[in-house]
């Protein structure tokens, strides 16, 4: 039953046919090149980071 449910939900949101990250420590580094290169595949990526000015660059990039 919970599996049904659960089925039936993703369909209503599309999960099943968009691909997304939520990555954190994306500011410098290794989290800024894997952030790119999931923006660059199309992959829909929320980046999280203590620096928000650096932050802001990597999202500017990444479009």
């Amino acid at each position: 039953m919970a599996h049904s449910t659960g089925k039936k939900l993703a369909n209503i949101m599309n999960f099943e046919q968009k691909r997304r990250a939520l990555m954190t420590g994306d500011s410098s580094g290794i989290g800024t090149a894997t952030a790119l290169a999931y923006a660059k595949a199309g992959i829909d990526v929320a980046l999280v980071s203590r620096s928000q000015d650096k932050l802001e660059s990597v999202a500017k990039a990444a479009h």
